[in-house]
């Protein structure tokens, strides 16, 4: 028997089985957004009905049931301030599909442009981050407990570079990062401190 076509995707006891299945299993909702076909006016709830951006997706995430936003592969989003993206719904999984240079990508085109996180026990998974203008301060800036930071790669452009990966503030306690590949072409001007832990406890750098 020859391999069978699913056109749509498939699920398995309610989750989607995409690719390799590296979305994770939750009994809550799944989200999706692409910024090549995705509109916000969809519903979100496949990715041929996809939002067009991460933050529309959080906004429609329920706290603390462990909704998973999946990032299609190839999306795309600019980071223009500190408000394009803010993680501020606690139990959220955002998981980016694709793999190499097709995993979805946040350009970071202001010095003081960011991504807060002031949820507890969100998790970001499979994305590159990169700036788009030289001498970015800092990419996360985490308030919320029990964030997890898994295959966050950074990859500098031409001669741009970034100062800061992460910030912290001591609410930010049971922090995760694991598994982040970095690259920086161009040290920045300024002084760099890549991840930078404000009295938080129970780190774990793997």
């Amino acid at each position: 028997m020859g391999l069978t076509a699913f056109p749509n995707g498939i699920s398995s006891f309610g989750v989607p089985v995409i690719g390799a299945g590296q979305i994770p299993t939750t009994t809550a909702s799944y989200w999706f957004v692409s910024s090549g076909a995705g509109s916000d006016s969809n519903d979100g709830k496949t990715p041929s009905s996809a939002f067009a951006t991460l933050d529309y997706a959080i906004g429609k995430c329920t706290a603390d049931l462990g909704d998973v936003i999946v990032l299609m592969p190839g999306h795309a989003e600019t980071i223009s301030g500190a408000t394009s993206v803010i993680c501020d719904v606690a139990g959220v999984t955002i998981v980016g599909l694709g793999y190499g240079n097709a995993r979805p990508t946040f350009s970071f085109s202001a010095v003081g442009s960011y991504i807060p996180i002031s949820a507890a026990n969100v998790t970001i998974q499979n994305i590159i981050t990169k700036p788009s203008v030289d001498e970015v301060v800092k990419l996360f800036y985490i308030t919320g407990a029990g964030v997890t930071l898994d295959t966050v790669d950074y990859q500098s452009v031409s001669t741009y570079s970034t100062l800061q990966f992460v910030l912290t503030t001591n609410a930010a306690d049971q922090l995760t990062i694991q598994n982040c590949y970095h690259y920086q072409l161009t040290a920045g001007g300024s002084t760099q401190k890549w991840i930078q832990l404000v009295g938080t406890d129970s780190t774990r750098i793997w």
